[in-house]
């Protein structure tokens, strides 16, 4: 039983399906909370969740043998590679599809395309945008994210917000800011594997210890802007942050890293359906 529970959770965690479900309900609570008056159509935030997931799926296509040195659970076998590759430019089409047959706006979906591949497709040689420091942690703040959520939010009501577009960007930069933490202690799994594969992460150029430091001084900085700018601070998501930077070890387990995800998706499941 135990091995069927483990399996089957590896075979949700290697696909990334379940970030791609948190950022659909991500998109609907913050579209309710910054948009207009008009709802947006659920359709839209599903249509860029199956985005993100192609996304992920491209990524992990990528990084197969990578991922393979931190965790064999947690990936592809290499046959997998080219049938991923393939399978998630397909995924990447669909909200086109779902968009246009709704009678929503493509446009967001053909910005967010050279998105999907540039994030893992080398640029130069063997060079990809995730491997430059930090570029990494930045894209997936802002161009994973923040963007999708701002083109939503713009163009989905009628360009019609309930807050000025400035205002709106101070509110995305707080989302902006807690991705980018989470991105860093993401990579400290990765440490090894980054380190044989000449990817250049903060945890695998200075180390676990500094890491700590780094990101404790995020979620110092995140309150402080919080607290400055009037918005509420996420308690429980920031407490579960330290916690989690505070006690990580380089040897602590994949699954382990996964668990606040689907933490996350739990609350944002019972907040949807009003459990």
């Amino acid at each position: 039983m135990l091995q069927f529970l483990e399996n089957a959770f590896y075979a949700i965690t290697k696909t990334r399906i379940h970030v791609a479900a948190i950022f659909f309900f991500l998109m609907i609570f913050l579209a309710k909370l910054y948009g207009g008056v008009k709802e947006v159509h659920l359709v839209v935030p599903l249509a860029f969740s199956i985005w993100i997931f192609a996304l992920y799926l491209f990524d992990r296509a990528y990084d197969i043998n990578k991922d393979a040195v931190a965790d064999l659970k947690d990936t592809f076998g290499s046959k997998f590679g080219k049938p991923l590759v393939i399978l998630s430019v397909l995924i990447a089409l669909l909200p086109w599809v779902i968009l246009w047959t709704n009678e929503q706006s493509i446009l967001p979906a053909i910005i967010l395309i050279p998105i999907t591949f540039l994030y893992s497709f080398p640029i130069h040689g063997n060079t990809r945008l995730k491997n430059i420091f930090i570029v990494k942690n930045l894209y997936s703040a802002v161009l994973i994210y923040t963007l999708p959520i701002f083109l939503v939010i713009y163009f989905y009501h009628n360009n019609s917000t309930s807050v000025g577009i400035i205002e709106l960007g101070t509110n995305l930069f707080y989302l902006t800011l807690f991705v980018f933490t989470g991105e860093i202690i993401w990579d400290i799994k990765d440490i090894e594997a980054d380190k044989k594969h000449g990817v250049k992460t903060f945890p695998s150029t200075y180390g676990l210890e500094k890491t700590r430091i780094l990101v404790l001084t995020l979620l110092i900085t995140i309150c402080l802007y919080a607290f400055y700018f009037g918005k509420g601070i996420n308690i429980p998501v920031t407490i579960g942050f330290v916690l989690f930077i505070l006690l990580v070890k380089k040897n602590t387990p994949i699954w382990v890293y996964h668990l606040p995800l689907f933490i996350i998706l739990f609350f944002q499941t019972k907040k949807f359906f009003g459990w």
